[in-house]
């Protein structure tokens, strides 16, 4: 059988391949007797559909959760430093590229400076702010 590992060698240097072994114990002893220690090991097959899956997961969302990140940070540092809610909401839509977010951040400014609450201007743009995210902006 055909197994993929991640190890550790003496200076704690990652190591990382396949061995073919009987069983996972078998190539576990294996390379601990060639002074490795053993982090991870799987058959091949598995580590390949890991891997598979983990990039899909990390793909999801891409843009538009860079976008919120950057907002959600930028908002932060404007409001911390003592930007009124409005004029940090103005900045971030300046810096924004033209599209549906900066519309969006548009969207929210222009609601605030109406009177309402930030979360309750995210509401009205929730394809993106989800009720979780919303939650933390109680202004």
């Amino acid at each position: 059988m055909k197994l993929a590992y991640t190890a550790y060698d003496n200076q704690g240097q990652a190591v990382a391949g396949t061995i073919d072994g009987s069983d996972v114990m078998a190539a576990t002893e294996a390379l601990r007797s060639k002074g490795l220690y053993v982090a991870e090991i799987v058959e091949s097959a598995t580590r390949v559909e890991k891997v598979t899956t983990k990039r899909r997961l990390s793909s999801r969302g891409g843009k538009k959760t860079r976008n919120l990140t950057m907002f959600t940070r930028h908002l932060s540092v404007l409001i911390g430093s003592g930007s009124q809610l409005t004029e940090a909401l103005g900045a971030l839509e300046r810096q924004a590229k033209q599209g549906p977010w900066r519309s969006a951040i548009a969207d929210l400014n222009a609601r605030v400076e109406e009177g309402a609450a930030l979360s309750e201007a995210m509401e009205a743009n929730s394809e993106y702010f989800d009720p979780v995210y919303r939650s933390v902006w109680p202004l």
